[in-house]
């Protein structure tokens, strides 16, 4: 047999068993109170999306025509290759050809986007079909994801305002986990409906709080980080706990080194900074800003503490306003401008 008949051989029998396997279609199913209808089904190129609550809508799989028996491999790839990320999930389930998969029960509490391929396996016939489609996200109201915030353990007055800060504004918006704007197309390159990530960085920031290499190991955001604005808040508003605590820490040890001079010398002189004032005895203390600053990266020459006592032969407070960026800035400053 010539290499053309056996092309034309092997089309035959793949269109025979494609004929053989039912139709391949995704079912969204929805909560019947949203008075919408049931089952309705994701066509290729299509789009779903995570919810504001945030959750993935109930997402499920069967064969729904065509004579096949036995068992069929079902799997969800969900790959996220945009901003420098390379993010891959793969979700796997073998059922019996009359079964439903449920793939959110396969998922759990994962929330995953970008784009997905739902593939389709039936051994007992050998073939396979597959659909392709898009998962992006919602955001949450504003006024909501400020209160989730300040609801965090621990969380300071100025939590919400580094947040408003670091996510930027967007079509007249802020706290943004996602663009509100650029292009929407149902494309690999689509902007608008994925994570907020910052612009012209590698690695960018993500999300309400924009987490960037952060953390004592330095580490880049998780995916669930990127696709659930909740974790994205949990894990921005536990970092910065954590540096505020640290902050009072360090601070504690700035004012002994000052009282050892010196009595008078015990708290740091008022500092008023983007028309907040920093201030001992007050529910506002120079530690936010220290933590602040930790926030925005403190480290390296020109770039120490916001507020430090300094030793002989000074024997003053003094405040490092600035960080080491080009051109570099008052990072507090830039967060205290949010503050209402």
């Amino acid at each position: 047999m010539g290499d053309l008949q056996k092309k034309k051989a092997q089309n035959q029998i793949k269109n025979n068993l494609s004929a053989k396997l039912a139709i391949l279609a995704v079912a969204i199913l929805y909560d019947s109170s949203s008075n919408s209808a049931d089952g309705l089904l994701i066509c290729e190129q299509e789009w779903v999306f995570i919810s504001t609550t945030p959750a993935l809508p109930v997402l499920t799989s069967q064969i729904t025509s065509g004579s096949v028996t036995g068992s069929m491999n079902w799997s969800l790839i969900i790959t996220y290759n945009r901003s420098f990320r390379h993010d891959t999930a793969t979700y796997s389930a073998t059922l019996g050809s009359g079964s439903i998969w449920n793939i959110n029960s396969t998922m759990g509490n994962n929330l995953r986007g970008g784009e997905a391929t739902l593939k389709c396996y039936a051994p007992s016939l050998g073939c396979w079909q597959l659909i392709n489609f898009r998962i992006r996200a919602h955001n949450e109201a504003e006024g909501i994801i400020v209160d989730y915030i300040n609801s965090r353990p621990g969380a300071k007055w100025y939590y919400q305002y580094v947040a408003e800060h670091e996510g930027g504004m967007q079509d007249g918006r802020e706290y943004l986990q996602f663009n509100e704007v650029g292009p929407y197309d149902c494309d690999a390159s689509d902007m608008k409906y994925t994570p907020n990530a910052t612009p012209n960085e590698n690695p960018p920031g993500f999300g309400i709080f924009q987490l960037n290499n952060f953390g004592a190991a330095k580490r880049l955001p998780y995916a669930q980080e990127l696709w659930s604005w909740k974790t994205n808040v949990d894990t921005g508003a536990g970092y910065l706990t954590s540096l505020q605590n640290a902050s009072i820490d360090y601070m504690a040890r700035e004012r002994l080194q000052a009282f050892g001079y010196g009595s008078n010398f015990l708290h740091p002189p008022v500092e008023v900074v983007g028309g907040v004032s920093f201030e001992d005895g007050t529910s506002i203390i120079i530690d936010h800003a220290v933590a602040m600053k930790r926030y925005n990266g403190v480290g390296g020459t020109g770039n120490e503490e916001y507020c430090e006592w300094r030793g002989a032969p000074e024997n003053r407070w003094a405040f490092n306003r600035l960080n080491d960026l080009d051109p570099p800035f008052n990072y507090v400053e830039q967060v205290c401008l949010h503050y209402k």
